[in-house]
């Protein structure tokens, strides 16, 4: 039998080893410091999913298609 899980956990730590925490995942892991920006920039956030050209922006560089209707 192949444990298919722990195989992917090997892997997966080898690769941070080897190459570190993508910006991404160190981001995603500090959910307590992620809350607490977000509730800062929620009017400036908002502002974004509102306005065209932001949006144009947004699904340019992040890939948020523009015709996307997202949550206020």
């Amino acid at each position: 039998n192949v444990d298919i899980p722990k195989l992917m956990r090997e892997g997966k730590g080898a690769f941070v080893s080897a190459k570190g925490l993508r910006l991404a995942d160190r981001v995603m892991t500090r959910l307590d410091l992620l809350g607490a920006v977000a509730s800062m920039i929620s009017p400036v956030a908002n502002w974004a999913i509102g306005n065209r050209q932001m949006r144009w922006l947004m699904d340019r560089t992040l890939g948020i298609a523009q015709g996307r209707k997202l949550p206020r």
